[in-house]
């Protein structure tokens, strides 16, 4: 005696044997989805990986092998800073196309390896010229991908000197930034920056003709153009003659009859008071 093949042999059918039986059947050959990374050129190696998963679409914890009807459900995630761009076949086949979004369905006839190709972000990078230098020599304003050298440099007008970089956190919203006047910085974000210069320091020194007749006030260190309030006060039984400039810089406003003036201060400046 000999039995037709069926189609499908049902797992609980039980038989009773009278003679020799022949049963033909199927197995079916698990495949193996291998994901691989394609990074564009100047990636950092010391960058963030991507990730990605797949599995028999709503079975997450079916991850493979996987068999010829089973639809699976692949997804993959860029590192910051990348975007998706495509999927390339690297070996094996696929049934149907190749994905065209980060997020698709597939299924495959074989060992698959895809590889997600991945492209640098752009970002938009923008200097602001302060005020009081200028910045020549830095990077043009501009879009950049991502992880692109960018050259800052911060150049101080006559009596200025550079403070520091500013960048703009919010609308308005300036917050200091570490870098130095000439220095290069990796893009990894839009960037609005800006420097800030400040007035040069400059001594203010002020000598009496005879320390003991009297007293003088406003000596110190300032910066060029900032007020300075100088005032003499002459002891009991002296009175304030004038002031006069011996050497440096004459301040703006200064009026060597004025007993107490405000002045600005445009360089080192010795300044002495004469009592009577």
């Amino acid at each position: 005696m000999s039995s037709e093949p069926s189609t499908v042999w049902p797992e609980d059918k039980k038989i009773t044997l009278t003679d020799n039986v022949t049963i033909d059947y199927l197995v079916y050959q698990g495949h193996e989805l291998s994901i691989t990374a394609g990074y564009p050129t100047a990636y950092p190696q010391n960058a963030p990986d991507f990730s990605y998963s797949h599995n028999v679409k709503n079975d997450a914890s079916n991850t493979g092998p996987y068999f010829l009807d089973d639809l699976i459900s692949l997804s993959v995630t860029p590192p910051n800073h990348l975007d998706f761009d495509d999927w390339s076949l690297i070996s094996g086949n696929l049934k149907g196309n190749i994905p065209s979004t980060s997020s698709s369905d597939i299924q495959i006839e074989s060992d698959v390896t895809l590889r997600a190709n991945f492209s640098f972000k752009l970002y938009s990078f923008t200097i602001v010229q302060g005020a009081n230098g200028n910045t020549s020599g830095s990077t043009n304003n501009g879009s950049y991908n991502a992880f692109q050298d960018i050259t800052l440099k911060a150049n101080a007008n006559s009596n200025f000197q550079f403070s520091k970089w500013e960048y703009e956190v919010s609308a308005n919203n300036w917050q200091d930034f570490n870098a130095s006047a000439s220095d290069t910085i990796t893009l990894i974000g839009d960037t609005k920056i800006r420097p800030v210069f400040i007035g040069t320091p400059y001594t203010l020194t002020i000598i009496i003709n005879d320390s003991s007749w009297g007293s003088a006030a406003g000596a110190g260190t300032y910066l060029y153009n900032e007020v300075a309030n100088i005032a003499a006060t002459p002891n009991q039984g002296y009175k304030f003659t004038r002031w006069s400039v011996t050497s440096g810089t004459t301040p703006t406003n200064f009026n060597s009859n004025e007993q107490n003036q405000s002045v600005n201060i445009l360089g080192d400046t010795t300044i002495e008071l004469y009592l009577e």
